[in-house]
């Protein structure tokens, strides 16, 4: 039975080289995913006091919202503004 040889259009596939370097981007990936995952669940469920900076009409006003987390406290802070005959007021975390 004769060899089958490569022929000059044809490459060889799964080199040694090639799958350490599909490895090792795959585990830098999982790395960088699992940390960004790690880190957002950290800032999301950390209690703290939050202070919330509301503006009426030019005057600012300071309001500390206690013990709670990033996103509770920025609904918290979003929901203390709004609008009450025509005088509007805005609130976002400091």
């Amino acid at each position: 039975m004769p060899q089958k040889t490569l022929l000059n259009t044809q490459k060889p596939t799964g080199t040694i080289i090639g799958k350490h370097i599909k490895n090792k981007n795959m585990k830098l990936k999982s790395i960088i995913f699992f940390g960004a995952v790690l880190g957002l669940s950290f800032m999301s469920s950390c209690k703290k006091d939050w202070d919330c900076q509301c503006t009426t009409n030019g005057v600012v006003t300071n309001n500390t919202i206690n013990n709670e987390t990033l996103l509770n406290a920025r609904d918290k802070c979003k929901a203390e503004g709004g609008s009450i005959a025509g005088v509007t007021t805005t609130c976002s975390l400091q």
